[in-house]
């Protein structure tokens, strides 16, 4: 699976049980990185992409982490990730030069991940998002 995730400066990925940012500069980046290919979400998270108009290959499901495939792209907003690290072989993380109080954290420990690449661009709600690319 590759996962995309979006984290504050401490790593939180929801704070008072609400996300984080709906900066539709990421969203769009999402998009465009999976092209023609199938995203896979939760309903919480499936507004975002409708706001958007984009005619993007969505699959909505409540288990979607248990039925993507191996080179699925998923996006992840309110589940916890440890159960599934052995099946993601990409996280693309999204984050803001911020630090809110998250009562979500990412629960997978990227010291055991390479930092691939590194992308910086301006967002809509936030001035600098910077894009990181993690690999096993």
């Amino acid at each position: 699976m590759k996962i995309f995730v979006c984290l504050d400066d401490s790593n939180g990925m929801m704070f008072n049980h609400r996300r984080q940012s709906r900066d539709i500069k990421v969203i769009e980046d999402m998009i465009c990185s999976v092209g023609d290919k199938e995203l896979m979400l939760n309903r919480y998270s499936k507004n975002l992409f409708e706001d958007v108009g984009s005619n993007m290959n969505l699959f909505c499901s409540d288990r979607f982490l248990d039925e993507a495939s191996q080179d699925m792209y998923c996006f992840v907003e309110n589940e916890q990730l440890c159960p599934y690290e052995e099946r993601i072989q990409e996280i693309i993380i999204y984050r803001w030069n911020r630090m809110y109080p998250s009562d979500m954290k990412l629960d997978i420990n990227l010291d055991a991940w390479i930092l691939k690449e590194t992308t910086e661009f301006e967002g809509n709600s936030h001035k600098n998002i910077m894009k990181e690319v993690y690999t096993k």
